[in-house]
């Protein structure tokens, strides 16, 4: 809904999926039923985390006081920087969007990053870390290397993200290319090339993105980006990966290591 395309993961939508079957009862009606819908499902996922968290000490899996913390964690501290971290990168694009991207500093995307990303990877690594040790304990280093692993994660997760939002298809990625552009979501992809491109290039993204529905023109703002953006965001996504390894390092060894070593290079690898 936020950033305005109709497909996910390569399917419609909730508030798309709504839309299409609610259409014969009017265009507008249907667009702002679908919305309502798709708001009231993202409430319901809510409760149903939180329910399933209770659900853990209801059955003597966890002790309720690992249960209330990491829910005092979860609404209190992570929830909330999830959602200012969401609040800016569409704050930024109100802002910022349409000819003005290159006013942001990419310090300032980072920070977007830190919140609407990271905070969620970390929420959901403390979490099992938790569970895991069956109690909290603010000073355990494993709790806290493990959620930093998974913050640096996350950003690397978004920064490549941003990524396959040019290079990728919309077959591959299930959801439209090019649509930082359209939008005039300003990215750390996007301010890299800003940086390293010709005065005439520079031009032309102040001219196209956020303003431009062409597609023509927003193929050339993509081959923009990649040629002037791509080598340096790629490697700053690498820089967080270098640094989630280093806090896995300090994990002890077995299966389970190497698993989250396997997830750690797959934010880089994915396709979608």
């Amino acid at each position: 809904m936020i950033d305005h395309d109709d497909t996910r993961r390569g399917k419609s939508a909730v508030h798309k999926l709504v839309f299409d079957r609610c259409a014969p009862f009017g265009e507008e009606r249907a667009k702002e039923y679908g919305y309502d819908v798709a708001l009231m499902a993202g409430d319901a996922l809510h409760s149903a985390a939180v329910y399933y968290l209770s659900r853990l000490s209801e059955t003597g899996a966890v002790p309720p006081e690992v249960t209330l913390k990491i829910l005092s964690l979860l609404e209190g501290e992570y929830g909330p920087r999830l959602i200012s971290g969401e609040t800016l990168d569409t704050r930024n694009g109100v802002l910022y969007g349409a000819g003005s991207f290159y006013r942001l500093a990419r310090e300032d995307v980072l920070t977007m990053m830190e919140g609407k990303t990271a905070a969620l990877f970390g929420i959901s690594a403390l979490s099992g870390a938790l569970i895991g040790l069956k109690k909290w304990d603010a000073e355990d280093e494993r709790a806290k290397n493990i959620t930093s692993f998974a913050e640096n994660c996350g950003v690397a997760f978004q920064l490549q993200d941003d990524i396959l939002g040019v290079v990728s298809t919309e077959k591959v990625l299930g959801k439209p290319i090019g649509s930082d552009i359209r939008e005039g979501k300003p990215t750390v992809l996007l301010l890299s090339a800003y940086e390293n491109a010709t005065s005439g290039e520079k031009d032309f993204l102040r001219r196209v993105v956020g303003s431009s529905r062409e597609e023509d023109e927003i193929a050339r703002a993509r081959e923009i980006l990649l040629s002037r953006g791509l080598e340096e965001t790629h490697s700053m996504a690498l820089s967080y990966l270098d640094r989630a390894k280093h806090d896995l390092e300090k994990l002890p060894d077995g299966p389970e290591k190497d698993l989250l070593e396997a997830w750690r290079a797959y934010m880089l690898n994915r396709e979608m």
